[in-house]
């Protein structure tokens, strides 16, 4: 009788589970990490689990398996390329901490953190099974290929029918409870179009589009030469998938995300050992294509505005890197210091300065601007190396390296003016296609130093993992369970009449207990007693949210509102006043107190 070997089992659940999770990248995880004061919608039931986006607290649960199981899977000899970027990668994980020593909110810095590790963890199970087979790299590579076609399924189909559907649903919804159902940035790409299929912002999806197409579009052309004949195959085939990705590409409105791809396909056609005419035709190209878009967004409604918005931001984050070299601002804290610092008069605050250095070098410091430049630039650097070398070698240029190549280019040209650092999907496939890029040595020589201390790093990362990832999602199920109560969107006027102090006191009780640093159950329930006309209650909450995050502005005028309405209109001026000072170009503030 044949014996069980439980080691060739293990290996084959592992490379199964981080294949899964592959898979489910953009259609479950992308939705945003770090807003704690808008919970994500949490399934209640199986259907809603098939359904629904899957909040980011869950993904670390699912990185600690991935992990874990990774373990079992042996590599012999990692190379130089791949033990930088998992150094890298840990080294991302671990300057994360330096966001909590000057983090106002302990909310933001925790939240930030576990994803941060959850991330790196991640890292580590598919950079352990990507640096053992090369059969591997295929069935990964077939992962994300699926993954990115059924992302475009899904912006299809939000593009011709999901809209509508979401206008009818919100219209309706309006109705039955009185209550503005949709509205911000929301109600912005809701009414112009912009699709966004699982993520939760479209030009986050774009990002992802940009990193996985071109690796989309070789594995359809290395696909047709198993056609009868090929060079037909590809005339039909080629044209369909660039046609699919660069329409729905066009329909999330991402002017950034457009010239990432070009400048990311030509800074690689410079790089790389092509021909001199097809350089120059690459460059030539693409200088036109960029100077072609510019007049096109010049000569749009929506023109500049945000790129100047955008250069506000990074001027803002370079000022805090620059006053708070070592250790940053904290996480979380380029919203409250870009409120005082902004030059535009708007009541626009960003959470971040959409620019994936420039957040960790604001709020980290300079170990967390390091740690990111080394995750940016490794698999840049080895991936035109190792391309360079096998043209060389062959005489050849391989393009499932280039296309790996182009696709990491244009999404960190892209992160430098984006969030993708905050969503998973995102962050978890530039990881996985960075290992599909290094070459797996040849040489069979044992590596146990290095294994031991990147199973030993890992362990220590899993551990913070789990236990922040318990935490976020304790607080996280409690305020939205206050959330839920305390919105009139979902329930009738009559409904939310009923609705008792005593209850919002109840579930706020639970919510203060399961997160007492936080400030966002307070002011849910103020708002709450807002509505109802109880402005005392209203005014003790929106105290004590004020002393758990005493650099938001927004809080002091909701207190300056709620002491007017009470009569106490020297509180209320000393509260706007205070608003003011954290906010100086907001103009609802300034307004009030001309």
């Amino acid at each position: 009788m044949k014996s069980i070997n439980f080691k060739d089992i293990l290996t084959k659940t592992a490379v199964l589970t981080t294949f899964f999770i592959c898979l489910i990248l953009p259609l479950k995880f992308g939705a945003l990490a770090n807003i704690p004061e808008q919970p994500l919608i949490y399934p209640s039931n199986f259907i809603e689990m098939i359904l629904l986006v899957w909040p980011v607290p869950y993904f670390p649960f699912l990185a600690a398996v991935a992990f874990l199981l990774s373990l079992s899977v042996s590599f012999t000899s990692a190379g130089t390329a791949r033990k930088v970027f998992f150094i890298s990668i840990a080294a991302l994980a671990f300057t994360s901490l330096f966001g909590f020593l000057r983090a106002s909110v302990y909310d933001y810095a925790l939240i930030q953190t576990s994803h941060i590790f959850s991330l790196s963890l991640f890292g580590f199970a598919a950079g352990i099974i990507l640096s053992s087979r090369n059969e591997y790299k295929q069935a990964f590579q077939a992962a994300i290929f699926a993954g990115a076609i059924c992302s475009l399924i899904s912006g299809y189909y939000q593009y011709f029918a999901g809209f509508e559907e979401v206008r009818q649903f919100a219209a309706q919804q309006e109705l039955y409870s009185g209550a503005k159902f949709v509205s911000g940035n929301f109600a912005t790409r809701l009414y112009e179009s912009r699709v966004s299929a699982s993520f939760t912002l479209c030009n986050n999806f774009a990002g992802y589009l940009v990193l996985v197409f071109p690796l989309c579009l070789w594995l359809v052309w290395d696909f047709c030469k198993r056609v009868d004949p090929p060079k037909l195959a590809r005339m039909i085939f080629i044209p369909l998938v660039s046609i699919a990705f660069l329409f729905i590409l066009y329909q999330t409105g991402s002017r950034a995300a457009m010239l990432s791809l070009i400048a990311g396909s030509g800074i690689s056609f410079l790089i790389l050992p092509f021909n001199r005419k097809l350089r120059l035709l690459a460059l030539s190209g693409s200088v036109a294509t960029i100077i072609a878009g510019a007049l096109a967004v010049y000569l749009s409604h929506r023109g500049f505005l945000s790129m100047s918005v955008r250069i506000d931001y990074f001027e803002a984050a370079i000022k805090m890197f620059l006053a708070n070299p070592l250790t940053g601002t904290g996480w979380g804290d380029f919203f409250h210091e870009y409120m005082k610092i902004k030059h535009f008069m708007t009541d626009e605050a960003p959470r971040t300065p959409h620019n994936i250095v420039l957040a960790f070098a604001s709020q980290c410091g300079i170990a967390g601007l390091l740690a990111i430049l080394l995750f940016l630039a490794t698999p840049l650097i080895a991936g035109v190396s190792a391309i360079h070398r096998s043209f060389t070698r062959d005489g050849k240029v391989d393009f499932l390296k280039t296309s790996l190549l182009v696709g990491l280019i244009g999404w960190t040209l892209h992160s430098l003016s984006d969030v993708n650092l905050q969503v998973p999907a995102s962050v978890c496939i530039f990881i996985m296609m960075s290992f599909i890029l290094f070459d797996i040595p040849e040489t069979k020589a044992p590596e146990r130093n290095f294994r031991i201390i990147l199973t030993a790093v890992g362990i220590a990362m899993l551990i913070y993992s789990l236990f922040a990832g318990m935490k976020v999602l304790s607080r996280e199920l409690a305020f939205y369970e206050l959330q839920n109560l305390c919105d009139p969107r979902f329930k009738t006027r009559e409904d939310f009449a009923r609705l008792s102090e005593e209850e919002v006191l109840r579930v706020l009780k639970n919510a203060v207990t399961v997160a007492p640093e936080s400030p966002f159950p307070w002011a849910t329930a103020a708002d709450f007693m807002m509505s109802k006309g109880k402005f005392s209650s209203a005014e003790d909450f929106y105290l004590e949210a004020s002393k758990r995050s005493p650099e938001r502005p927004s809080f002091y005028f909701s207190l300056y509102r709620v002491q007017k309405l009470e009569g106490k209109y020297q509180d209320a001026a000393e509260n706007l006043k205070k608003a003011i000072e954290l906010f100086p170009n907001n103009p609802k503030y300034k307004n009030l107190q001309e």
